[in-house]
């Protein structure tokens, strides 16, 4: 018996080790741990919440906190810096994937403290079942089956 559909699983570089030079080309880097996604126009903080941005990568621990909190923790970044930050949707998260390498897929040129684990979206899970969305930072993938009292980690974004 033949197995289709199974090239999916193959076996990809790890996006540390496959991307080189200067990501110029798809992000302005800002030197204030800030980067500018050019096919969407979207900022994102390049550390995870919690960390700062210092000399070029990320410092400090990264916070996992549940869907709630890190929505409002989202609010309090925005408050304390005046700028609008949240939480990313599950699209402009999935506009992060890399697809010539895995483990993250994610550019660790542009996020150097990301790693191969769920994060948060902003966005809740189907209606009525009190459950949260996610993206598994691995591959990319989204589900929106997270228990929402779950301690994830989450960057934070501004719209254009």
């Amino acid at each position: 018996m033949a197995l289709a559909g199974c090239d999916r699983y193959h076996a990809l570089p790890q996006c540390g080790a496959q991307l080189q030079g200067d990501p110029g080309a798809q992000w302005t880097l800002g030197a204030d741990g800030t980067a500018v996604q050019r096919a969407t126009g979207l900022t994102w903080y390049r550390c995870n919440a919690g960390e700062r941005f210092v000399n070029g990568t990320c410092a400090g621990e990264a916070v996992r906190l549940s869907h709630i909190e890190a929505a409002q923790y989202a609010q309090d970044f925005a408050s304390a810096s005046g700028r609008p930050w949240r939480v990313p949707t599950l699209a402009e998260m999935r506009a992060l994937r890399v697809r010539e390498c895995n483990n993250p897929a994610v550019d660790t040129r542009v996020f150097p403290s990301v790693r191969a684990d769920h994060y948060w979206s902003g966005e809740a899970g189907p209606r009525g079942f009190g459950l949260a969305c996610s993206v598994y930072t691995y591959n990319v993938m989204a589900q929106c089956r997270d228990d929402p009292q779950q301690l994830r980690l989450f960057w934070l974004v501004l719209d254009r």
